[in-house]
């Protein structure tokens, strides 16, 4: 063969096929290396969102459960506060005066106090006479039928005549913002 045929067929049969093969190579490394790894990550991604469903549906589960308490509770929160105050109060009295001695002597809106936190609220005071029993458990039904109240203050004085006791009760009303 001729010399001048040598470099043509070195460069075209040889040197530009081997450079082809790399690079398909490296193209197919590459994109074998990324499938693989997004195939992982998707992998990863797909069991860590199936495990957030699982917890999701308890979750789901848990509220349904609660809903109906859930929704007292928001009710609770709007309307008018003191209305709902006085109304439980005087039923608490109703289902309480055993002796017919338990009184409500006083009732009204009081100034809101101070707190650190910035939340929705009124304030009510009441004064209300009657045995220690009888007003123990009307506070007790009151308190618990109305989570939302917090006692800022609570004077409890015997009467000047008989053996019945004042309470001056001062609640603060926690209520949803509007």
């Amino acid at each position: 063969m001729k010399k001048n045929y040598i470099q043509s067929i070195g460069t075209f049969a040889i040197a530009l096929p081997l450079v082809a093969a790399l690079i398909l190579t490296g193209i197919i490394s590459l994109v074998k290396g990324s499938l693989l790894g997004d195939f992982a990550q998707d992998q990863s991604t797909y069991k860590t969102e199936q495990s957030q469903l699982i917890v999701v549906e308890k979750l789901k589960k848990q509220n349904a459960e609660k809903k109906q308490q859930l929704e007292q509770w928001n009710q609770l929160l709007t309307g008018d506060s003191f209305s709902k105050v006085n109304e439980q109060l005087r039923l608490s009295i109703t289902n309480n005066n055993k002796t017919k001695t338990l009184q409500l002597t006083d009732q009204k809106r009081a100034a809101n106090p101070s707190f650190a936190v910035d939340a929705e609220r009124s304030a009510c005071a009441f004064e209300v006479e009657g045995t220690f029993s009888e007003l123990q458990r009307c506070v007790t039904e009151l308190e618990c039928t109305l989570p939302n109240l917090m006692v800022n203050t609570m004077t409890i004085k015997p009467q000047t005549s008989g053996n019945l006791l004042n309470l001056t009760l001062n609640y603060t009303i926690w209520e949803k913002a509007q």
